[in-house]
């Protein structure tokens, strides 16, 4: 069996800012890739109850009444770590939520260090492949354009999951006709 047919759960946050030390989830989204095929019934969506009200949050179209009604950070985090298990996470410039949502689990008391892959990097490392018709630049709608994948629900945590996904699927697929092994592709953990 491939490596890269083992259970990856690629995610994204959407949170009030850009420092993992001191700003906020608002939103995770995550789904399954098993065996390079996307599991949408297996989905994960939480909206934290996040008393800030950031322009973040008009961005990323939660409503102060759906943060009202949101998880706190405690149910939110405590079930995405237990969603997750062991898989290999996969995000587009993964670094940063993985790195948010680290932050988040120690203040739980619990580790989150699966190792993770970054689609950007991927790409990047296989342009090789995509000659002159590589990505024309480092956010994922350039992705999403490449591999002719139709952006929508962009700036949600749950859509950014899932085109992140369609990307996934079809990168993996490049790497294993290259001949390429997931763990080099794996993002140190800061």
């Amino acid at each position: 069996m491939s490596p890269w047919s083992e259970r990856y759960v690629v995610f994204d946050c959407e949170t009030t800012g850009l420092d993992p030390a001191k700003d906020g989830i608002l939103s995770i989204g995550a789904v399954p890739v098993e065996d390079g095929e996307i599991v949408v019934g297996d989905a994960f969506e939480a909206v934290l109850n996040d008393w800030r009200l950031t322009p973040a949050v008009l961005v990323h179209g939660i409503t102060p009444g759906e943060a009202a009604r949101g998880l706190s950070e405690v149910e939110a985090v405590g079930a995405f770590l237990d969603y997750v298990g062991d898989a290999v996470l996969v995000g587009h410039h993964v670094g940063f939520d993985r790195s948010i949502v680290a932050h988040a689990a120690e203040r739980l008391g619990r580790t989150f260090a699966n190792p993770a892959i970054d689609t950007m990097r991927l790409a990047l490392e296989e342009r090789g492949v995509f000659g002159e018709q590589g990505p024309k630049g480092f956010e994922l709608d350039a992705l999403c354009a490449l591999f002719g994948v139709e952006p929508h629900d962009r700036h949600t945590a749950p859509g950014d999951a899932f085109l992140t996904a369609r990307v996934f699927v079809r990168l993996r697929r490049l790497a294993l006709r290259a001949g390429l092994e997931p763990s080099e592709f794996y993002e140190p953990v800061a």
